[in-house]
């Protein structure tokens, strides 16, 4: 994500006022709603000890959606008595919030602002995989691997002479990880997928992902569900939170640290 329309929160010192604001709601009721909501938030901002001009300039931008017919909601950044920033959100947030601070509260904003990430879900055994893609519009089946089949169970006998089979068992395990995160690269390069979920039991799953490029490790999250499992839409949903919380600290955290003197892309 570019990250440089933060810019005008970093140009100016706080204390910042950071508003976010739900627009989904579409009755006609809702100007008087709005209105309400206005008046709650800049109230909130002063209990946080905001100034009152930084309050009224809060509150006016907020009235000025009360007919406003945004899909589904609006973030607000103010300092000194002036809106510095106001952009529109690709989601409605949880709920409405104020926050007054040293610096502006941007988390929010790049987890609320950016598309929901299209995710490949593989579900690996010792046998291969199947892969399938979750995006907003469903879910899709993309792909399928199956590896060597045989041997692929351990013995339990600890004896010497079972030692080869041993031995064969883990390459058949080694080979057929290899050949899963080799397809599992292609088919997130073929989706664009910005999230893998790998489902399966702790080894098979780990062994998927030590195989994997180290460019796509940051994409990877191993989900705790045994082999055979199958990931309900809720299930991939909080993972997609997480994963969409956890990058959006990271790109606000590197984009602060370009912006240091010496840091890597000042200009």
């Amino acid at each position: 994500m570019d990250l440089a329309f933060l810019n005008p929160l970093y140009e100016h010192p706080g204390p910042w006022a950071s508003v976010y604001v739900d627009t989904s709601r579409h009755t006609e009721d809702t100007p008087h709603e709005r209105h309400l909501t206005a008046r709650a938030l800049s109230r909130e901002l002063a209990g946080q000890g905001a100034d009152d001009a930084t309050c009224r300039a809060v509150r006016g931008a907020l009235e000025a959606l009360a007919h406003s017919s945004e899909p589904h909601g609006r973030a607000i950044f103010a300092r000194a008595g002036e809106v510095v920033l106001d952009p529109p959100l690709a989601r409605a947030p949880l709920r409405d919030s104020a926050h007054w601070a040293p610096l502006p509260h941007t988390a929010p904003l790049l987890e609320l602002a950016g598309e929901d990430p299209v995710c490949v879900v593989a579900y690996v055994d010792r046998r291969g995989a199947a892969f399938e893609l979750r995006t907003a519009l469903g879910r899709q089946d993309v792909g399928t691997v199956t590896g060597r089949q045989h041997p692929i169970h351990r013995t339990s006998t600890v004896d010497w002479s079972e030692r080869h089979f041993q031995l064969k068992v883990e390459n058949t395990w080694e080979h057929n990880a290899a050949e899963i995160a080799d397809a599992l690269t292609v088919c997130q390069e073929e989706t664009r997928a910005d999230l893998l979920i790998l489902v399966g039991d702790d080894r098979e799953r780990r062994a998927v992902h030590e195989r994997l490029p180290r460019r796509l490790h940051d994409l990877v999250v191993e989900a705790p569900h045994g082999s055979g499992s199958r990931l309900l839409d809720e299930d991939v949903e909080r993972v997609r939170e997480e994963h969409v919380r956890q990058r959006a600290v990271r790109e606000v955290e590197r984009f602060l640290a370009a912006r240091e003197p010496g840091g890597e892309g000042r200009r």
